[in-house]
């Protein structure tokens, strides 16, 4: 539609045609970064649609129409095939896609978990099966595009959702765990790894037998014994404090609280994982289970604006230089660079490492150049007689490529290999094309993608000087908000969108984001404090006292505040403060009403947790020097 439009109205004014055009790319290429999944895709093809419909038919316009009806029609009888092969002979849906997914995630969580060298350990070669980003991320993006097949019902996707929102608590509490055991050796204290190791050490001999084999009955049995182990941690913890009290310094004893109590945090949350995956077996196996889900959680992402802004930028601009080659070359071919160019700029800009896919893809369709040869002057004219034949003849080419997409390593490559052979082969045995012809085409396209790859190196540059200013200054606004906003907010919505901005980030950004990188040390934190802003803002309406509600809603205040304007002496404040309010509550814990007893006894901890992040100075989202 927008295509033929555009013909109608300005086919014979360039300068008004070039500028739609551009506006047109520009609102394809924001949205499709901003949104995710089918509707990223969704505006990203009706971007580069616009290139094959309208461009061919520029000297011809009356064609428009035939064009955009042989293009609309093409799509429709390829999503049918497709469809009508997939399901009759090769029937795999992504509702079993998820759960096998689901069920790898399960077992590598459970062997990471394991060992002993995960948690204490100095290196990161035994955790990286956590997958702290691809992981949610990935999996919830198959949940979406699973809801649309019928053979998933509302209930497993519930527990999908559930899953997925579990899993990401369980890795934060793992990751904030391994980061408050080193921040306590700082500080000396000989009371906390020991216990830590001891209590982690019952925890691998309940998960000894479950990593083996997750069946019904082993986990069964691992979340009855989570339950008893979390039951006496708990007991020990209280018995521990009350004689550490005594004897050591009250960083030291803050240090144990925190490292305890996120201990006893990571069997909780890895028996509820357990709990909701064994339910979702039991679904898929048509038994009835004791787990009900009612809310829904949604997965919540984020999408920088100066970003967004980046990307369209690079989408217009990318436009009008392969608009301004074709009108300096006045090259008949250039159509075709200008079609490649919009579709790596719009393609490549929603995948990770744009850059990287577009070299591979140019490897690929050069590769695809040599072969296409071949098919198009010897092997279509020697032996198509007919569309039977020609298929016969294209079809290996096709069946190895589609094995070389299944390979992450060469899936750039092979979506250029499909692309240039499918655009510039003899698709009809009484189609002749003449060798300058298919040369000058599949120059144009390799220049296309040059344009491409050349405006990602560019915006790439940019997008290193800004992805770690942004990063801190995101993070920062979440918790400003969490402290003043009346609302408590979901903590699977503060997880699932702190994974999903630096995923985003990294992927345009060129961020570090393994566990030891300064990045992902600012997210945990972030994710930490928040969790227990959360939390307190929660349990504070359990409060009789008012005084001390109000001294709550001047501390988170002034969180707030030191996060808008860092400075060393605000953040010496607030520790302070902090400190004093928590041993305040300590000490009064046990004078509280019994209904109110587990809301002071919690509200002291999540204090307890904020003071000794914030301790921290480096792993919070402060980019100047405090």
């Amino acid at each position: 539609i927008v295509s033929i439009a555009m013909i109608a109205a300005f086919a014979q004014d360039p300068v008004w045609f070039i500028a739609i055009f551009a506006l047109w790319i520009g609102i394809c290429t924001g949205v499709g970064v901003k949104y995710r999944n089918f509707q990223s895709y969704g505006f990203i093809l009706a971007g580069y649609t616009v290139c094959i419909v309208a461009l061919p038919v520029i000297n011809t316009p009356l064609d428009v129409f035939d064009i955009a009806i042989s293009r609309f029609s093409e799509v429709f009888v390829g999503i049918m095939c497709a469809t009508v092969i997939s399901d009759i002979f090769f029937p795999s849906h992504l509702s079993d896609m998820l759960f096998d997914s689901e069920t790898q995630r399960f077992n590598a969580i459970l062997r990471a978990l394991a060992g002993p060298n995960t948690l204490f350990g100095e290196d990161d070669k035994d955790d990286s099966n956590l997958s702290f980003f691809a992981s949610a991320i990935g999996l919830d993006s198959v949940r979406i595009n699973s809801s649309f097949e019928s053979s998933m019902d509302n209930k497993e996707m519930l527990h999908h959702q559930h899953l997925n929102v579990e899993f990401m608590h369980l890795s934060t509490t793992f990751y904030s765990l391994k980061n408050f055991i080193s921040i306590a050796k700082k500080r000396s204290s000989k009371e906390t790894a020991p216990f830590v190791e001891d209590v982690y050490s019952r925890f691998v001999t309940i998960l000894a037998k479950l990593k083996q084999d997750a069946n019904k009955e082993n986990l069964t049995e691992a979340s009855r014994q989570l339950i008893t182990l979390e039951e006496k941690i708990s007991a020990e913890i209280i018995a521990k404090q009350s004689k550490l009290a005594q004897v050591t310094t009250p960083d030291v004893l803050e240090a144990f609280e925190v490292s305890s109590n996120l201990t006893v945090r990571l069997i909780r949350e890895l028996r509820i994982y357990c709990s909701t995956y064994l339910s979702l077996i039991k679904i898929r196996s048509s038994e009835d289970t004791h787990k009900e889900f009612v809310s829904k959680l949604k997965f919540s992402t984020h999408t920088d604006s100066v970003f967004v802004l980046l990307a369209v930028l690079r989408g217009v601009g990318l436009l009008l230089l392969s608009f301004a080659f074709w009108i300096i070359t006045a090259w008949p071919f250039a159509t075709q660079t200008i079609t490649m160019a919009v579709v790596g700029g719009l393609l490549f800009g929603t995948l990770p490492n744009p850059l990287g896919v577009t070299k591979s893809f140019i490897k690929g369709a050069l590769v695809s150049l040599f072969i296409v040869g071949i098919w198009d002057f010897y092997i279509i004219p020697l032996f198509a007689t007919d569309i039977l034949t020609l298929a016969l003849i294209i079809s290996p080419i096709l069946a190895f490529v589609s094995w070389l997409i299944t390979m992450p390593k060469w899936g750039g490559f092979a979506l250029g290999f499909v692309f240039m052979f499918l655009s510039q082969c003899s698709l009809d045995p009484y189609y002749k094309i003449t060798p300058t012809n298919f040369m000058e085409g599949g120059l144009a396209a390799i220049i296309g993608l040059i344009f491409a790859g050349a405006a990602y190196v560019i915006a790439d540059y940019f997008a290193v000087i800004l992805a770690k200013q942004r990063v801190a200054k995101v993070l920062s606004d979440k918790l400003i908000s969490l402290c003043s906003d009346k609302k408590a907010l979901q903590r699977a919505a503060l997880e699932s969108t702190g994974r999903d901005l630096l995923q985003q980030f990294s992927t345009h950004g060129k961020l570090d984001i393994s566990p030891k990188s300064p990045i992902f040390m600012w997210l945990i934190s972030t994710l930490e404090i928040g969790s227990a802003i959360v939390n307190i803002k929660k349990e504070v309406t359990a409060l009789t006292n008012s005084g001390k509600a109000m001294e709550i809603g001047t501390i988170l205040q002034s969180i707030g505040v030191f996060f808008s304007t860092p400075s060393k002496d605000k953040l010496q404040k607030l520790l302070l403060n902090l400190g004093e309010l928590r041993m305040t509550f300590a000490d009064n814990s046990s004078m509280a009403m019994n209904y109110e007893l587990r809301a002071v006894q919690n509200i002291s901890t999540q204090m307890a947790i904020i003071r000794t992040t914030l301790s921290s100075a480096d792993t919070i989202p402060i980019i100047k020097e405090i």
